[in-house]
């Protein structure tokens, strides 16, 4: 009976797949996105603060770090990314995921502050947000 259930399991897990759309890609590239970061220092329960990330064919540029780019490299069809930047000397280094549907794309990512031994986690929506409109007077990725 119970190979029995695990084929009908495979069965239906088969049947979803097949009948599923074809995969979209997830890329990063060309995209910008309104993302949402969380530090471990800032006091508990550690408030988010908005921040635009412009992703081009090989650089990820962020307007918290005034518009600063950096390398990026990405596997579109896993939906990872890395990307390093500056940021006036923070040594940024990000590792994410990113997810295209139909209606939107998201990414989410670990960040570290290599300098300053800083974490941020990031949290974004593809948008128009713009690298010049976005910048700040200081680095909110700065302790």
């Amino acid at each position: 009976m119970k190979i029995l259930d695990t084929i009908g399991y495979a069965i239906i897990v088969v049947s979803f797949i097949i009948s599923c759309p074809a995969a979209h890609a997830n890329s990063v590239k060309n995209k910008t996105y309104t993302v949402w970061v969380s530090s471990s220092f800032d006091d508990s329960p550690f408030p988010p603060f908005q921040d635009c990330f412009q992703f081009t064919k090989d650089q990820l540029c962020i307007a918290g770090c005034s518009g600063e780019c950096g390398r990026l490299s990405e596997v579109p069809s896993l939906g990872v990314w890395e990307a390093r930047v500056s940021c006036g000397g923070l040594d940024l280094r990000f590792k994410g995921t990113s997810l295209t549907e139909p209606a939107t794309s998201v990414i989410a990512a670990t960040g570290a502050g290599v300098a300053e031994g800083t974490n941020f986690a990031v949290e974004g929506i593809k948008d128009t947000c713009s690298l010049a409109a976005s910048r700040s007077a200081g680095s909110r990725y700065k302790r």
